[in-house]
């Protein structure tokens, strides 16, 4: 079981760990996530909040994931 997370977690890809590159997607749709509500406020752009919405779920999903993989190398 110990030797799965491990497997899982350093996978490469592109050279990067797995646990690293979902850190990274994460990051960056969460910044995707707060400038669409800031164009929107601004009024610089109108962009249909759906993708809002839809930022939102890709950052809570890949989140947890990480969180996840990330305590779990930590317990074993």
């Amino acid at each position: 079981m110990i030797l799965v997370i491990y497997q899982v977690a350093y996978f490469q890809i592109a050279g990067f760990p797995l646990i690293k590159i979902l850190g990274i997607i994460t990051l960056l749709f969460l910044i995707a996530t707060v400038t669409i509500v800031i164009l929107n406020r601004k009024g610089y752009h109108t962009i249909p909040m759906k993708w809002h919405f839809l930022c939102g779920k890709i950052t809570l999903i890949t989140g947890l994931i990480h969180g996840l993989i990330g305590i779990s190398l930590g317990i074993f």
